[in-house]
């Protein structure tokens, strides 16, 4: 390694262009302090190559050396566009006293939490114990054996009255180690089985049924802020409150408090500081209640997941505003964070260098009153200043982050325009200030490809294709998907991630899980076969290499490597659960193919999670969503069209792309096509007069065909 790392130094050494992230540099410009990350593809770990601390990648040569130096690790986990650990890297491991005491008294290993979620899970479970809280930067002091006996989120590196400084922990812990190795052990152990303990989930004697999803709605009309949307409490993440399963609930019931909560939180999240106001997208999450200052990170599978959520309420309430927000959500993520092959990025940074070319939070999406007026007509500067709220004294660190307090109608009354020229100077502004913008140096793209991330976006423009009837979005879904299945699934085996013209590492739960959702999205909105029969080949392999014999799915598979503990995931944070999407692949899968096999599975994992859905049922929407299509009478839909002709299709796809039906499949037929022949759903499906003809099943049992789509829309 240390051969190939030092020809690697001295090729880079010749390339003017490369430009090392650290403050320590020899008199010839070029790094001082070079180390093993330096051979490593990821953003994040490339970020620490140049620390003085002596990283090295996660491998097992590293716990071979801890053992033979007798030495323990200093385990640091974080992702490329983390604020707090471009903070704890600037503080700490760009400093040199505590980089010396690190490299003579530990081995520090970097980990890319995108990389290796596994690591992540296990060892967030470890500090989440330790502390009652979790976060990142991650940092956990483990033996050579993988055990962890110390852990905490960000440690700032100087003393102060509430904590120790990072080298005092470093020197205790150290101590701790060397001189308490009885009592290190049995930290050890212990943190190790209180982890496995609180894996195990006790066994329920009912199986969960609607109170259950209504004891989950309740716990969100509870704590819903119907002042500014999301839950009462900052910071405030998009995930908090469920549109997906809130949305479900209120197509059942009508329950007009539920739509409130979900068109409070859709609407004050647009238009608070969380958004993009200019180049559309949302950041991670809001640091206040009212979504103004946010963590200004843009991450792949946040804006997926609520380009989803704005889609399904524009279904549900034909609010025109929601059906701009996919638009510019998608337009996004295609113009800034898409490949030349269509495939997706996975976030952009918080950090940009500001005027003084120094690393500032938010700097890039942030406006002084000055520039709009320089950019901008004097008409135009002064309506959009109103616009978006924009003060002198700005409202984050003396600019401005754009947000909306102030309804459209009421700003066009105050400049006596109306509300259609209000609409267009704002969009013709909005367009001037990106072009603009883009002069700055831009935020830091991390252009690694997430195999579960990528499903995400798949999906949310598969669903967009179908429901707005855009055919360039499920062109853009294909894409990204042959690529997927082009460059990381190899050998029959999927890949979590790719960079550099690599597949690294075997895939997740979540990359398998979240595949098979996307292939089936796209199949709905393409029709084309293939997909379904990919989804139903990879769902062969889950459940091959990581279903558990007593119900549910781990998070790594037999040919992942083998931790300290086997992570079996059900909690929905910012994206959801592998076993939430998959229950519902499941169920699904059994609409799709006939198969009762598939919907066993299903059911064995929800008997599995039972008592967690009943006892804590807002930590697992998603999983409450595959409950709720299980429970529902759920629709097949099955149109067949002659071999001749396809034009009347539209006359019964049209209608449905308007009507939010959410536990439902749609599946077309060519009457005699022979593949379609396998899936039982498409057996006995004969045409009326030889014309497009509809059949609606439900449950097990179809209701006979029909040529007439007025009559058939009444089913809905």
């Amino acid at each position: 390694m240390e051969k190939e790392l030092q020809k690697l130094i001295n090729e880079t050494k010749k390339d003017k262009s490369y430009k090392p992230r650290t403050k320590h540099f020899n008199p010839d410009g070029t790094p001082k302090y070079t180390n093993c990350l330096f051979l490593e593809t990821s953003h994040y770990l490339l970020q620490h190559a140049h620390n003085p601390v002596n990283w090295y990648p996660w491998t097992a040569d590293v716990f071979d050396k801890a053992k033979e130096l007798n030495r323990p690790i200093l385990l640091s986990i974080g992702y490329s566009t983390c604020h707090w650990c471009h903070v704890m890297e600037e503080e700490s491991f760009e400093n040199e006293e505590i980089a010396e005491y690190l490299n003579k008294n530990y081995l520090a290993i970097k980990v890319d939490r995108e990389e290796r979620p596994d690591l992540d899970a296990v060892y967030m479970n470890v500090v989440t114990a330790i502390t009652g809280r979790g976060g990142w930067p991650m940092t956990v002091w483990l033996t050579a054996e993988q055990k962890p006996f110390y852990g905490g989120t960000y440690f700032p590196a100087k003393k102060s009255y509430q904590s120790p400084g990072f080298l005092d922990i470093l020197q205790s812990l150290n101590g701790f180690y060397h001189n308490k190795a009885s009592e290190m052990k049995e930290n050890s152990e212990s943190i190790i089985q209180h982890i496995k303990n609180n894996s195990l989930i006790p066994p329920s004697e009912n199986f969960p049924d609607y109170q259950t999803i209504e004891k989950a709605i309740a716990y969100y009309k509870n704590n819903a802020d119907l002042n500014h949307g999301g839950q009462k409490t900052a910071p405030k993440f998009p995930s908090h409150i469920p549109k997906k399963l809130l949305l479900r609930a209120y197509d059942k019931n009508q329950d007009p408090e539920i739509l409130k909560i979900v068109n409070i939180t859709l609407e004050k999240m647009v238009n608070g500081g969380l958004y993009d106001q200019i180049g559309g997208g949302f950041h991670r999450y809001a640091t206040d209640e009212k979504w103004l200052i946010p963590h200004f990170e843009k991450m792949l599978y946040n804006n997926s997941l609520l380009a989803i959520d704005y889609l399904e309420a524009y279904q549900l309430t034909k609010n025109p505003p929601y059906k701009k927000i996919v638009e510019e959500i998608l337009k996004y993520i295609k113009r800034d964070m898409t490949s030349e092959d269509g495939v997706f990025f996975a976030a952009e940074d918080a950090d940009t260098l500001n005027q003084e070319g120094k690393l500032e939070e938010g700097y890039f999406y942030t406006w002084e009153i000055a520039e709009i007026k320089n950019i901008l007509s004097p008409k135009n500067a002064e309506i959009f200043i109103k616009y978006y709220t924009m003060t002198e004294a700005g409202n984050f660190e003396g600019r401005n982050i754009l947000n909306i307090t102030k309804s459209p109608a009421k700003i066009a009354k105050e400049f006596n325009i109306t509300s259609q020229e209000l609409e267009n100077i704002i969009e013709e502004t909005k367009e001037i200030l990106y072009k603009k913008r883009k002069e700055k140096p831009a935020p830091l793209l991390d252009n690694k490809i997430i195999t579960s991330w990528n499903a995400l976006a798949i999906s949310a423009y598969a669903k967009a294709g179908f429901v707005l009837n855009n055919q360039d979005y499920v062109k853009i879904a294909e894409k990204a998907l042959s690529f997927i299945l082009d460059n990381l699934f190899i050998d029959q085996k999927l890949y979590h991630t790719y960079q550099d013209g690599k597949a690294k590492h075997i895939a997740y739960l979540d990359d398998y899980a979240f595949l098979i959702e996307s292939l089936l999205n796209t199949y709905e909105a393409s029709h084309k076969i293939q997909y379904l029969e990919k989804a139903i080949e990879l769902e062969e392999i889950l459940a091959q290499s990581y279903e558990d014999k007593i119900g549910g799915f781990f998070l790594n598979g037999t040919e992942n490597e083998k931790l300290i503990a086997q992570d079996k995931p059900y909690y929905d944070s910012a994206t959801p659960s592998g076993n939430s999407i998959h229950i519902l692949n499941l169920l699904k899968l059994k609409d799709f193919t006939g198969s009762l096999k598939y919907e066993k599975r299903a059911v064995k994992a929800m008997e599995y999670f039972a008592k967690i859905m009943q006892s804590s049922p807002a930590l697992v929407p998603e999983m409450l969503n595959a409950l709720f299509y299980y429970l529902e009478e759920n629709k097949q839909i099955v149109i067949a069209f002659p071999e001749t002709s396809k034009k009347e299709i539209t006359k019964f796809l049209n209608p449905l792309r308007e009507k939010f039906i959410p536990h439902k499949i749609i599946m077309l037929t060519e009457v005699g096509e022979k593949n379609n022949q396998q899936i039982a759903l498409f057996k006995d499906k004969v045409l009326i007069d030889n014309k497009v003809t509809a059949y609606l099943c439900v449950g097990n049992t179809c209701k006979l065909g029909t040529v007439d789509s007025q009559e058939f829309l009444k089913n809905f």
